[in-house]
């Protein structure tokens, strides 16, 4: 989410959140799945449009492997429709025109449904949610939520978390520290320099582990859902995508699929340190 906030901008963040709490309808009414008409709308392959420059999301290693959550996501989705996945690697700028032009069906790309394409995109219910977490120091007592926070309070310059941030300061019981990347933001929690810090979900798990003494310290606080993209007018393909992610939550992949990503080092990005897996 924080690459696509500096490809977009701010302004497009924050129309976004605004949208979001407004309960403004991302599209009409689909038609009900029908797997039939998607599968031979697809003959035979899924093309999916990415940016594979975003680990834990999508990265490519040095033998040109893809992997990554959303790659699991979209290969699982393939794997439903019974057809092959096909990547189409892509700057994370250039992804809706690319949708848009018909080189790929859909985007999976850790990418928010962003009102100003609503024009000529659809987009699927989320599958994650990429939102604001607060960081503490490992075993001190975790706030109750952002409101509870009190101090000092680090976050990253231009970022999702400094919008929260700003907002949370606004009340007068938190003074910011403003850093220049996720792991500067992780060092001052650690060096007693801020009380807690504040990074969007992905970041904060890639930053901070119980190893460095910084633990996440509950689940987001703010929405920054990830979804899937199409063109308008392929309602029924994203029916059927609707269909497959609400299957994949309920029957655990979902949830694997993040646990894989999001717990390499054991941390459990909602609820702290998670305890070491049975061998």
């Amino acid at each position: 989410m924080e690459r696509l906030l500096r490809a977009v901008g701010a302004v497009a963040f924050t129309s976004l959140v605004a949208a979001l709490l407004v309960g403004a309808s991302i599209r009409p009414p689909a038609p009900p799945p029908n797997p039939r008409a998607a599968q031979a709308r697809l003959q035979g392959v899924l093309k999916i449009g990415m940016d594979p420059s975003y680990p834990p999301i999508a990265s490519l290693d040095g033998r040109g492997n893809l992997s990554g959550l959303d790659v699991d996501v979209a290969v699982e989705l393939a794997r439903r429709f019974n057809v092959r996945p096909d990547f189409i690697g892509m700057d994370i700028g250039a992804l809706f025109d690319g949708l848009g032009q018909r080189r790929f069906d859909v985007i999976i790309s850790g990418i928010p449904p962003l009102p100003e394409y609503g024009r000529d995109v659809i987009y699927s219910a989320p599958y994650f949610n990429g939102g604001q977490v607060i960081l503490v120091r490992a075993g001190t007592e975790p706030p109750a939520g952002p409101a509870s926070l009190r101090g000092t309070v680090a976050v990253e310059i231009g970022s999702g978390g400094e919008i929260e941030g700003r907002r949370i300061a606004a009340g007068g019981q938190v003074r910011l520290l403003v850093r220049d990347s996720p792991a500067a933001v992780v060092a001052a929690v650690r060096d007693g320099q801020a009380e807690a810090g504040i990074l969007d979900r992905l970041s904060a798990v890639e930053a901070a582990s119980p190893a460095s003494g910084v633990v996440i310290a509950g689940p987001p606080f703010t929405l920054e859902p990830y979804v899937v993209a199409a063109r308008r007018g392929d309602d029924a393909l994203l029916a059927e995508i609707d269909a497959m992610l609400a299957a994949m939550r309920a029957d655990g992949t979902l949830e694997r699929i993040e646990a894989k990503w999001l717990r390499p080092s054991g941390l459990d990005p909602v609820n702290g340190p998670s305890p070491p897996s049975r061998p």
